[in-house]
């Protein structure tokens, strides 16, 4: 008899608690790897869910650029009833690992949305959402074992050293451009100098003859009327 109620008891109570694990717990969006193409727009979607008894959680969106470069990218992020959401921030396209944070005010989808300029060469990232209340899977090799810090050497460096060479070969070129301008600048100047100087002196020159020639021309005139 005790036997057959403890089994009533267990096939009700295990029921009971994997409900609540199912209810209590919300998944984790594991990291992931994307690529945006110039004039692209890329979105992800996030399951959020509130708790209309606590307050808001908070959700960091945490990414990294592959490809360390200086370009403005568009973010937008719309909340489940498709009202934007605002930003503070933008994503970090340096390199460095960096975070967005928003707040989960409604249960439901949320979209992020990405956009490069056309201008732009295509860019890897690694984005992964982690929410407040998310439980979250250690970190492991491809194998399937727990990943370990690694000392830094100077191959964690050589995207940035990379995109600073970029950016210095940006500015140097920015400068001889600087100064190719300057230098027809000067050029102009100079030409235009020097044609105003030649008119001024060829106007002074052409009004001295022409007064000189008046004034014969006119002296030659009256004698001639008064011989008349």
């Amino acid at each position: 008899m005790k036997q057959t109620m403890r089994r009533k008891f267990c096939d009700v109570l295990f029921p009971l608690l994997l409900v609540f694990l199912l209810t209590t717990m919300e998944p984790v969006t594991a990291e992931v790897y994307i690529r945006l193409l110039p004039g692209k727009e890329l979105c992800l979607n996030y399951e959020g869910y509130r708790d209309p008894e606590d307050d808001p959680p908070t959700v960091d969106i945490r990414h990294r650029g592959i490809d360390p470069r200086n370009v403005n990218i568009r973010t937008r992020l719309y909340a489940p009833s498709g009202a934007q959401v605002t930003l503070d921030e933008r994503i970090d396209s340096f390199g460095s690992p960096s975070s967005l944070f928003f707040k989960v005010t409604e249960t439901g989808t949320y979209r992020f949305c990405m956009r490069t300029p056309l201008s732009q060469p295509s860019l890897r990232f690694e984005i992964r959402f982690i929410g407040e209340k998310d439980l979250i899977d250690p970190i492991t090799t491809a194998e399937g074992m727990p990943a370990v810090d690694k000392p830094v050497d100077a191959k964690d460096y050589e995207g940035r050293l990379n995109m600073l060479d970029i950016c210095v070969q940006v500015a140097l070129d920015e400068v001889r451009i600087i100064e190719n301008r300057l230098h027809m600048f000067d050029e102009v100047t100079q030409s235009t100098y020097y044609i105003t100087v030649g008119m001024l002196f060829l106007n002074v020159v052409l009004s001295i003859v022409l007064t000189v020639w008046s004034e014969k021309y006119l002296e030659r005139y009256f004698t001639k009327k008064k011989i008349v």
